[in-house]
């Protein structure tokens, strides 16, 4: 992928309508994540003026207050976080920049740093204030890069993907779903697997055909990222708070067994389980809550499945043709996304952020079968 010359054109902020009240104080939940998610859409020519993507992203983001809000504090007893929605919210940020290369000149997108140019800086104190931020990068061959940043605390993953088809200007804008860390290191190499529709399916075959495309590919890439990180490896490997096996076990293990631990720890989360956190969130409301961390960071795997939520149906009507859907560079060890191909009935692609020692070993055995 070659380096791209991008240019700033300008900088707007969509306020909230001034239809909405002035402005709306809402509590945050114990379901909130904070982080900011970062996506980037990639659509060859021809595609909308930006005026035209401006105009749509008006006449959406009303339906999605919490889009257009800001984060305040509240200083005293309950020194807790809340939205301020309404008039009173940052608005969106919306930056428009141009590319002097042609878009097939960077194909196929990897995550890298130098995708950062392509969406608003999270440094800058003027843009940090948004809990949405768009920046849309026109290429001199007519294609373009959307790139959406948007805060967990405000939408989860399918209130992003509802938003994202809604506000699309041949869209009808229907009304959306209702959407209610890991230390940091610093990460050398983002791996990008391909397994095809058929390598997915003797994968499953594998596991006794018994288990979802996720909780497969998942369980294939926890085994093989523990067997890769096993050299000097004490004590156990984590996926997700719930899912607990030792590297041993696991290594050693059939991948059916591991896709076991997958899907328990999934089912698990059923309606118990969310109360449990609701009547949680009721007994310590007014307290400032951190995550726990239990030691095993290190070793910690982390997999989110982006499957399911149509973010490759993207289309503006225009006839331009999605070329790709990737996150950013990731900057934590450890982490699988889960993206389906955009290629019809191709498979299923993988991002992994792996430090470059494990990496450079996953990559020699992520399409071996066992």
């Amino acid at each position: 992928m070659g380096a791209m010359d991008v240019r700033v054109q300008r900088s707007l902020v969509i306020p909230a309508p001034a239809t909405l009240p002035p402005s709306s104080e809402v509590p945050f939940t114990v379901f909130d994540l904070s982080y900011h998610v970062t996506v980037l859409f990639a659509f060859a020519a021809p595609n909308p003026t930006n005026a035209a993507l401006l105009d749509a992203l008006a006449a959406t983001l009303p339906r999605f207050p919490l889009l257009t809000a800001r984060i305040e504090r509240r200083h005293g007893p309950a020194d807790r976080p809340f939205f301020i929605t309404g008039r009173g919210g940052a608005g969106a940020l919306v930056v428009e920049a141009s590319v002097a290369s042609a878009l097939e000149d960077h194909l196929p997108l990897m995550p890298s740093p130098e995708l950062a140019c392509l969406q608003p800086s999270p440094l800058d104190s003027r843009t940090r204030q948004h809990l949405f931020r768009l920046q849309i990068n026109r290429f001199a061959c007519g294609g373009l890069i959307i790139t959406s940043s948007s805060h967990h605390k405000a939408a989860d993953g399918y209130s992003m993907s509802t938003f994202f088809n809604a506000s699309g200007p041949s869209s009808s804008h229907p009304e959306p779903a209702v959407g209610v860390i890991k230390r940091p290191e610093i990460i050398n190499t983002m791996l990008h697997l391909h397994y095809s529709s058929e390598s997915v399916a003797q994968i499953k075959a594998i596991a006794e055909n018994k288990y979802t495309t996720f909780e497969t590919i998942t369980a294939h890439l926890w085994r093989k990222i523990t067997i890769a990180r096993q050299e000097g490896f004490f004590g156990n490997v984590v996926l997700t708070a719930t899912s607990k096996s030792t590297a041993k076990e696991l290594a050693r293990g059939s991948l059916a067994d591991a896709a076991a631990l997958v899907r328990a720890a999934i089912r698990a989360i059923d309606g118990r389980y969310f109360q449990s956190f609701i009547d949680f969130g009721e007994l310590h409301g007014d307290e400032e809550l951190e995550p726990v961390d239990d030691g095993n960071e290190d070793y910690a795997l982390s997999s989110e499945s982006w499957l399911h939520l149509d973010l490759h149906k993207l289309d503006f009507g225009c006839g331009g043709r999605l070329l790709g859907v990737v996150p950013p560079r990731i900057p934590l060890d450890g982490v699988l996304v889960l993206i389906p191909n955009l290629h019809k009935g191709d498979g299923v692609d993988v991002f992994v952020a792996l430090c470059d020692k494990h990496a450079k070993e996953l990559r020699n055995i992520a399409y071996t079968l066992d």
